[in-house]
């Protein structure tokens, strides 16, 4: 996803970052796909760790 025009990630003081594996191997999101969320990570966060451990419906 795309930030508002001219925002940048250092202007949060927490962001969610989401990685995704894609089944199909397509862009866009869809059913079987593997993914993992983190919340509350601040910017500039170093040393993160992503569990990919939910699967999309």
């Amino acid at each position: 996803m795309a930030l508002a025009g001219g925002r940048k990630i250092s202007d949060f003081k927490a962001i969610s970052v989401e990685a995704r594996i894609a089944k199909a191997g397509q862009a866009q999101t869809s059913s079987g796909d593997l993914y993992g969320t983190l919340t509350g990570v601040k910017p500039r966060s170093q040393g993160l760790r992503m569990l990919i451990d939910q699967v999309q419906p």
